[in-house]
């Protein structure tokens, strides 16, 4: 696997912002509250508008590193991002004025950081799809390894040293995540680099064959891109539909184990922590199952790895359908066990290919643009939790789940559907190509 090197300096600096982030995450709100004086609908309507900066600020930033230097405004993010949380730290009980202004910061820098390096992650593979599905696998485990150490670190930060400690935290280990990220810099090719080259060598192993033959040498070409075309908008329907139901485990699965389970002394929020522990362990089988045995040249592929992991979700999803509907009394721990290692899981098999197709379907030129709409895509889904959630009270849980079985499976269904479909645009773009 080539440019190793990169890969992880890439990773760690996720990890140590990732960490950052959802350490803040998890005491802004009492922040706003203890330190602010603010009502609860004040902090949830200031901790609601400054979520929703931030995905706006990654759309933009996303095409800004489109535009400029992708690396500069790297740095600028994490740079920007760091004196926010200072400056939160040093004024979180002055003026309103000094949190609109610190909270700017970490906005803007959350935006031109976390959009453009996953952007520089795929441009480390762009020549291989197996390399790349394996580095985002690992890029994938990091974020989850920051997002384990992070309420930890919270907890003991606020206990021990008070609730602004933890922003001081979060620009100390930004601070670290700019200096690996700016210290140890990884050579790549240009986009103009890697055509360039490409036009001299075209074999069977090119991935991005429309963005390589210019138009003007492939005069004959109806069939020209329809593949990455089709790949791309249903990625992009797909996302928002598929995170409605599949991201349930952290709302109605909590519900249901409240309401259902016999958790042995154990709470529901330890049963969720154990997510991101099996993602980190779940890819590390993963890759070096990838490694030694996977065969991945075609961009059609991704999809059969998103399939996979939406039946596995599904099947996570059904063990709590049946448990409902032969309920006599409290179900068992492994009702909740079962399905969380099956969600873990499936999870792998998702976003990481997701990321990888979202990379290599968007035109090359705009990147950026397209990896911070699908992170929008994404919210846009989650905000759609709460029509479940709704079941749930409404209807009941064994209707709420029912109901999540076949939306998911109806997921899986149109992905294969589009892998047949872009596997057969492809060949008939190849085989075109071929006859010029």
């Amino acid at each position: 696997m080539n440019n190793l090197k990169g890969l992880i300096v890439y990773s760690i600096t996720m990890m140590l912002e990732r960490m950052s982030f959802y350490a803040m995450m998890s005491i802004l709100i009492l922040s706003f509250m203890e330190q602010r004086g603010n009502s609860g609908d004040e902090a949830g309507y200031n901790y609601a508008v400054f979520y929703f900066s931030i995905y706006v600020s990654m759309l933009i930033m996303g095409l800004v590193g489109d535009i400029v230097n992708r690396r500069k405004i790297i740095i600028a993010g994490l740079l920007i991002m760091a004196i926010g949380y200072i400056l939160y730290f040093m004024m979180s009980k002055e003026s309103e004025i000094s949190l609109i202004i610190s909270g700017v910061f970490i906005v803007l820098g959350l935006g031109a950081f976390y959009t453009n390096l996953q952007v520089q992650v795929g441009d480390l593979y762009k020549n291989s799809f197996k390399n790349g599905a394996m580095g985002y696998l690992i890029f994938y485990m990091f974020i989850n390894v920051g997002a384990l150490i992070a309420p930890y670190a919270s907890i003991y930060i606020k206990k021990e040293f008070g609730v602004e400690a933890v922003f001081l935290f979060c620009g100390c280990a930004t601070f670290l995540a700019l200096a690996l990220y700016y210290l140890v810099p990884v050579s790549m090719e240009t986009e103009d680099e890697f055509r360039n080259k490409q036009r001299k060598a075209v074999t069977d192993d090119i991935i991005d064959v429309p963005d390589i033959v210019p138009i003007k040498e492939n005069p004959v070409n109806t069939g020209y891109g329809t593949d990455k075309i089709t790949g791309l908008i249903f990625l992009a329907l797909l996302v928002p539909f598929l995170w409605s139901a599949f991201h349930q485990t952290g709302l109605i699965f909590t519900f249901y184990m409240r309401d259902f389970i016999e958790m042995n002394g154990q709470s529901a929020e330890v049963v969720q922590s154990y997510n991101p522990v099996l993602i980190v362990l779940f890819s590390l089988i993963g890759v070096a199952l990838m490694y030694f045995f996977v065969k991945m040249k075609k961009i059609h592929s991704i999809f059969l790895f998103i399939g996979t992991g939406i039946i596995i979700v599904a099947a996570g999803y059904s063990i709590p359908a049946y448990g409902l509907a032969n309920i006599t009394d409290k179900l068992s721990y492994s009702y909740a066990i079962i399905p969380m290692v099956l969600f873990s899981l499936g999870e792998l098999f998702i976003t990481p290919f997701i990321f990888l197709g979202y990379y290599h379907f968007s035109p090359a030129r705009v990147r950026g643009l397209f990896m911070g709409l699908f992170i929008i895509l994404s919210a846009a889904g989650n905000q759609l939790l709460f029509l479940y959630a709704a079941d749930y009270e409404v209807f009941g849980a064994p209707y709420a789940f029912n109901k999540i079985v076949i939306h998911i499976l109806i997921c899986a269904a149109a992905v294969f559907l589009v892998w047949y479909l872009v596997k057969r645009l492809g060949s008939r773009r190849k085989n075109l190509e071929g006859g010029n």
